[in-house]
Formats: structure tokens, sequence, C-alpha cells
């Protein structure tokens, strides 16, 4: 495990260092290199040894604070840390709540309200679907009509007159402009569309994380304890209010262990 909790340390560094979203935006090949390196230690997350899986969760930890984490992995991180909070090791589930915690703060989508953002989400998510394939299937029908215009052109052209040809070559290259505009707008819609289904994903697994940790709020050891009530604090200050079960399990708690404490005293 020392070897493999080696790379996986020399993998974070050179994503954060060398593989950084500022090299990656210019460069294809770095990009690739820079996504398999994120690819292995996502797998690293489900490491057979305890030691190799949490020092993965620290590692990804690390590259979230140095905002080195690709919008298009968030979630898959998110997904595999909430499984890791049933981890049969301590030191992986005290990991997997600081890392839970880190990407609550550093997350894109502006989530303040689960239930508000759910619902809000989903209803703009399907209005622009909906607008998306419009827009492809009237693109489908313009390719459609182009072939076809395009195959009347081919047998019209040797009777042409030179001038005829010009005018042609000119419309054709306003078509063209018109196309990569339209290409454009569609575009912009499709990365408004799987913005929105990246923001539902990461609210479905923050209301799926909170059972979970409700649960180990009454866990007989205190990391566990302690970290899930850190979870809940800084749900509370990024306005997250909607862990109330997980609110109302901290001060009974808090409420027997002051109980405790005044039979001991």
């Amino acid at each position: 495990h020392l070897i493999r909790n080696s790379i996986i340390y020399i993998y974070g560094e050179i994503i954060i260092k060398v593989l950084n979203q500022e090299a990656t935006a210019k460069d294809l090949k770095l990009k690739k290199m820079r996504n398999e390196l994120l690819d292995t230690l996502c797998e690293h997350i489900h490491d057979s040894n305890a030691l190799v899986r949490s020092k993965t969760l620290q590692t990804w930890r690390r590259i979230c604070d140095e905002k080195a984490l690709p919008l298009n992995y968030m979630n898959e991180v998110m997904k595999r840390c909430v499984g890791r909070m049933e981890d049969i090791a301590s030191s992986v589930r005290k990991s997997a709540f600081q890392l839970l915690c880190d990407l609550i703060r550093n997350n894109p989508y502006g989530i303040v309200n689960i239930e508000t953002s759910m619902n809000q989400t989903e209803t703009e998510y399907v209005k622009e679907d909906v607008i998306l394939k419009k827009m492809l299937e009237n693109e489908e029908m313009e390719v459609d009509e182009a072939i076809v215009s395009d195959k009347e052109d081919d047998d019209d052209e040797e009777n042409e007159e030179p001038n005829h040809t010009v005018l042609a070559d000119s419309d054709y290259l306003k078509k063209q402009q018109e196309k990569e505009k339209e290409m454009q707008i569609i575009l912009l819609q499709k990365s408004k569309v799987n913005y929105l289904k990246d923001t539902l994903e990461f609210i479905k697994q923050i209301e799926s994380a909170i059972p979970k940790l409700s649960r180990l709020l009454f866990s007989k050891i205190q990391t566990d304890v302690l970290e899930v009530i850190s979870f809940f604090v800084t749900c509370y200050e990024h306005g997250l209010t909607d862990s109330c079960l997980g609110y109302a399990k901290c001060c009974h708690l808090f409420y027997m262990l002051k109980k405790r404490l005044k039979t001991l005293y």
C-alpha cells in the first residue's frame, strides 16, 4: 500500500501543478492525460486497502481545495464519496466526510435550499431540454433540405453562366456562416442543459447522504460523530437548511450528553 499511496500523491501533485485547468484548456493531449489520472484516482476510492482508500480521498480533497477539480468529475467524485461513508474503516469514513464538506463549500451550482433548488432546477431543465430537442430537430430538417438542394445545384451547374456561379458562391458562404452561428447556439444550449442536469445530480447526492449521516450521529466511534456534526454545520453555513432531520438529531445528542454529564458530576 505504501507504493500505491506514493503514486496517488504524485498523481495529485501532477494534476494540481502541471495538468491544471489553465494548461489543459489549450492542449487536448494534456487534457486527455489529466482525465486518465483522474479516472485512476476515482478507481482507487474503492481500493482493497483502507489506507489507500483514505489517501485517495485526501488527495481528492487537495484537488478540490486547489480548484483543480473539473466540473464534469464533480458528481462522480460526490457519488463515490457518499458510498465511502459506510466504509468499514473509520479513517476512510472520516476522509469521506471531510471531502463531502469540501465539495459542498466549493460547489459551483449556487445551491441554497435543497428542496427549492431541486424544484426550480427540474422545471428549468425540462424547459431547456425541450428547446434543445426542437433545435436539433430543426437542424436535421435543414441538413436534409441542404442535401436535396445540393443535388439540384449539381444538375444545373453545367448550364450556369459565370456571373451566376459567383452569386451562388456568395450565397453558399452566407449559408455556411448562418450554419456556424446556429451550431454555436446549439452548443451553448447543450452546455446549459448539461449544467442543469449536473446540478440536479449534485442535489440528489446531498439528499442521499443526509439519512446515512443522521444514523452515524449515534455511532460509538467519536470521530464519526464529530465529522457528521461538522457536516451539518457546513450545510447550515451554506444555507442548506433542508437537513432538519440531522439538526434535530444533533440537538437530541447534545441533550443526552448534557444529561449524562449531570449524572456523572
